[in-house]
């Protein structure tokens, strides 16, 4: 594995002088699939932060590995008593969907990222500016152009609380980018916003994230539900609707799928965990595609050896008819496989 020695020497040097926080994480992972070849990779990320300060806080993510030398993430963030700053690579999390955020246009999550505890998003450069008003917040975001995939984009986004009902409402920019499947998306206008909350007494979440694109005119929503319940199990049910997906599968793009992308238009996300015990936490989950009925099942097994080192095992089977969203990507991978992550944390 290579690691860049002008970026160790830099937190060397920072960590001497300024006395900052430091955390490392190691992990190996390998993927096996029916009909995919073995793979597995070693990456590290090393994490340089100081929060202590009451007026600016400081963070570094630098990623090395297989195939890897970067900085993640950096963030250098400026506070007072109304307004924060944030200038950096900044990892943007807009929306309340539990798989999937029609919102988060910037710096989006895959699809299945919710059940694999070690994945972690790449940020992306920005400049993050919040206002806060009372029980409100106004809060602009500029995204630059992200090397020759990603046209600049901008949006802006209100945020308050009226009774238990958390509310945002938000404008995007979203601008050129080529996309992994070999097409080039086209710019548009996006307007939107979430609406979460709870009912009394029953400890149910309720959660509701839509956009709708002005140039395509089409809307892309999120709604679901999750309780816990018995102390130890939580149960999560969503609907997507992806008006920017196909209703026929005829018409599905083969290379968005095979991308990890998603083809169709209507789909149930349930899911369950159930915390075995502090040591060890079991999820069981699924996608269905409810217009071809293609599916993927999934499960992630997390146990904790000790604070410091946890193992996780993620398998999965996926079928549908021939031509369907997850028949054509089993067709490709196979139907069932694995995801193995060991994770060290110093």
């Amino acid at each position: 594995m290579k690691i860049a020695a002008p970026v160790i020497l830099f937190l060397a040097v920072t960590i001497s002088i300024f006395s900052l926080d430091l955390n490392t994480e190691l992990k190996y992972q390998g993927f096996d699939s029916q009909r995919y070849p073995f793979e597995d990779e070693a990456v590290g990320r090393i994490v340089l932060k100081d929060d202590k300060q009451e007026h600016y806080s400081f963070f570094l993510e630098y990623r090395f590995g297989d195939g890897v030398d970067r900085v993640d993430a950096a963030q250098l963030k400026f506070m007072t008593a109304k307004t924060d700053l944030e200038i950096g690579r900044n990892r943007i999390g807009w929306g309340t969907g539990y798989n999937f955020n029609p919102t988060d246009i910037f710096n989006d999550l895959p699809l299945g990222a919710a059940y694999d505890p070690t994945y972690v998003k790449r940020g992306r450069d920005s400049i993050i500016l919040t206002r806060y008003i009372k029980d409100s917040a106004l809060q602009g975001i500029y995204a630059a152009k992200d090397g020759s995939d990603r046209d600049e984009e901008y949006g802006i986004k209100y945020k308050t609380t009226i009774s238990e009902y958390d509310i945002d409402l938000l404008y995007i920019h979203k601008g050129k980018r080529a996309a992994e499947w070999g097409e080039l998306e086209d710019k548009d206008d996006i307007i939107g916003g979430d609406l979460s909350f709870s009912i009394p007494y029953l400890d149910y979440g309720i959660w509701l994230e839509g956009a709708y694109y002005l140039q395509k005119e089409e809307l892309v929503y999120i709604t679901g539900i999750d309780n816990y319940f018995r102390e130890k199990y939580r149960v999560v049910v969503e609907y997507l609707y992806h008006g920017l997906g196909e209703g026929e599968k005829e018409n599905y793009n083969i290379n968005r799928i095979l991308a990890g992308q998603l083809a169709g238009r209507n789909y149930l996300m349930p899911s369950l965990t159930y915390e075995y015990s502090e040591k060890l936490i079991l999820t069981g989950y699924s996608f269905v595609n409810m217009d071809d009925y293609s599916y993927s099942l999934g499960a992630t097994i997390t146990y904790f050896y000790n604070n410091n080192i946890d193992i996780n095992l993620i398998p999965f089977y996926i079928g549908g008819k021939t031509g369907s969203e997850y028949g054509i990507l089993a067709e490709e991978i196979g139907n069932f496989g694995i995801t193995a992550v060991v994770r060290v944390m110093f």
